[in-house]
């Protein structure tokens, strides 16, 4: 007598007992259930793998692995029997359900990828898109530093044209911690009042003349220069290193150019 435990998948007899896997327990168990009736092929594959797309290959290895389980176990023919081009039929009365797990009352658990098929290439697509997510995250953060730079260039130029109407000077505005004020050509520039610029940068600012505001502050581990074109109201943030003064000259020529398409 072959008995069948859908709880702990296995197939057994008296002097031995063959694990089987989840599909194999499904196909079986939908087979048991019909038995003798004849269950078509599209059927079993519902049954067992859900919405995942497969092949009638699958199902056909996962009814060989349960008819191997069967021979194991001393079965000579065996009682799972193929009707052509339709389905497979469980012979009655050879398979029995153990009466303990018929008598436990439990939810079969079914995988995710009953429902979400998953497979390799799903995977790597999700690493990619959360390695996208990764980079528009830092996009996002980048873009937020730029906005606000800008609003502080904007309120700056805003504070002298208010000052200059007014014939107010800047330390009337901003009496403590106020920024250093100076121009290079037509070029507005600010920075920190203990910041010095240098001379590499101030060359740099010079050779690009544009009716711009800068404004340079410095971070820990690096510098950085934020220009504001007047006329077009567009912004670059240049993050830099004393070493980099070609990388600066480089990024102010591309975005005056840029503001000139």
């Amino acid at each position: 007598m072959i008995r069948f435990d859908p709880i702990k998948n296995r197939i057994y007899n008296d002097e031995r007992s063959i694990k089987i896997g989840y599909r194999e327990t499904r196909v079986l168990e939908l087979l048991l259930k019909n038995s003798p009736e004849i269950v078509s092929k599209q059927d079993i594959i519902n049954f067992a793998w859900g919405s995942e797309f497969i092949g009638d290959t699958s199902l056909a290895k996962s009814i060989s692995l349960v008819r191997q389980g069967f021979v194991r176990l001393g079965i000579k023919e065996t009682p799972i029997v193929t009707v052509p081009k339709i389905g497979y039929r469980l012979i009655d009365e050879c398979v029995f359900v153990d009466s303990q797990a018929s008598s436990v009352t439990y939810i079969p658990l079914v995988p995710v990828s009953d429902h979400v098929p998953i497979n390799t290439h799903e995977i790597d697509a999700l690493s990619v898109e959360q390695t996208l997510s990764d980079h528009q995250q830092s996009v996002s953060n980048r873009n937020r530093l730029c906005y606000f730079t800008t609003g502080c260039l904007l309120l700056a130029s805003a504070l002298l044209a208010f000052a200059k109407i007014n014939d107010r000077s800047l330390g009337d505005i901003y009496p403590v911690n106020r920024l250093n004020e100076q121009w290079i050509g037509q070029m507005q520039v600010f920075q920190e009042h203990d910041m010095v610029l240098s001379p590499v940068l101030e060359a740099i600012l010079y050779k690009y003349q544009c009716d711009c505001v800068a404004y340079i502050s410095e971070e820990p581990g690096h510098s950085e220069l934020s220009l504001l074109d007047k006329a077009t109201r567009q912004s670059v943030n240049i993050f830099y290193t004393p070493a980099q003064s070609d990388r600066v000259s480089a990024e102010i020529a591309l975005f005056l150019k840029r503001g000139q398409l």
